[in-house]
């Protein structure tokens, strides 16, 4: 202990007073984050704490073909420009999920929790060319494209991203169930969850959008109950996503379990949360249009009470 502390006294010159000033600052503004729930600030926040950086030159240049499109050719770029310590961080935290996937198999069904948990982190670095769409709103809507179709085109790139990262997770589960199987049902099992991770970091991440008709202070007519209940299920959604794309390894269980057809049933699940990634999909496109509907349809309904009296 003597020698532990004489060595912090040693080392104490070398700190820099701005630097922890700095880090502290950075402390305190995660905190105000967490309060408000706003994960996108969190993350930035948390890249600052570690000093981490966007490379400078890319890992690969990206090909002429698949520039054609701005917009995926965008999102290509910004993924080759991934520090190394994020996509070691990503393929941990696939390798983890994946582990925890194969205990839902072996019958610890709330693994499946965590795992969902940790594709969700996962996303929210795959989807970060779409994060930084939502961060600088009036750029986009200078754009001459539809904001809906934008946000869907970045879906694209990240959902093809996590590519190697399944390969990680169905190696990580053929490690841990060294069966010829084990192959096939890691993709099967891997490849709905680890789209169901993308999926709720994009709906996490359009939800910062701003809203087309001004509705940021909607909550404020309503009553308390009501406004935090909207609150909870706002943050609760996106995640909840990412935990039911893992469901197919259930199905995969029970079917083992009582000798039902194994590959039909975990085909169907994954087909059936392929189907719930669809429709996110669609609600990414045309969420500008329900917002607008839903308003319109209120204020209808507000005028004819009002009528009506």
């Amino acid at each position: 202990m003597l020698a532990f502390a004489a060595l912090a006294v040693y080392l104490a010159g070398n700190l820099s007073l701005e630097a922890l000033s700095r880090r502290s600052a950075l402390v305190s503004q995660m905190k105000f984050a967490v309060t408000l729930q706003d994960i996108r600030t969190v993350v930035l926040l948390r890249r600052q704490l570690s000093q981490e950086h966007m490379r400078v030159k890319p890992w690969v240049k990206v090909p002429r073909i698949f520039r054609r499109d701005i917009i995926v050719g965008r999102g290509l770029r910004s993924m080759m420009h991934f520090p190394w310590r994020r996509i070691v961080r990503m393929k941990l935290l696939t390798m983890t999920a994946a582990a925890a996937l194969v205990m839902a198999y072996r019958g610890t069904s709330p693994a499946i929790v965590v795992a969902g948990l940790l594709l969700f982190i996962v996303g929210l670095d795959a989807v970060e060319p779409l994060s930084q769409e939502v961060d600088q709103p009036d750029r986009t809507d200078s754009l001459p494209i539809e904001r809906g179709l934008l946000m869907t085109k970045h879906l694209i790139v990240p959902a093809i991203a996590m590519t190697p990262f399944l390969l990680a997770g169905v190696v990580t589960a053929f490690v841990l169930e060294p069966h010829a199987s084990t192959i096939a049902y890691g993709f099967l099992v891997g490849i709905p969850a680890v789209l169901a991770g993308v999926a709720g970091a994009s709906i996490n991440a359009v939800k910062g959008a701003p809203d087309p008709v001004g509705g940021a202070n909607e909550g404020l007519a309503l009553p308390p109950e009501m406004s935090g209940m909207g609150t909870v299920l706002r943050a609760a959604f996106p995640p909840a996503i990412s935990i039911i794309g893992c469901l197919p390894v259930i199905a995969l269980h029970h079917s083992v379990e009582s000798g039902g057809p194994v590959f039909g049933n975990t085909i169907r699940g994954s087909v059936g949360i392929l189907l719930v990634l669809g429709l996110v999909a669609g609600w990414v496109r045309q969420r500008d249009a329900i917002h607008i509907w839903f308003r319109n349809a209120q204020k209808s309904a507000q005028t004819s009470k009002a009528e009506g009296k």
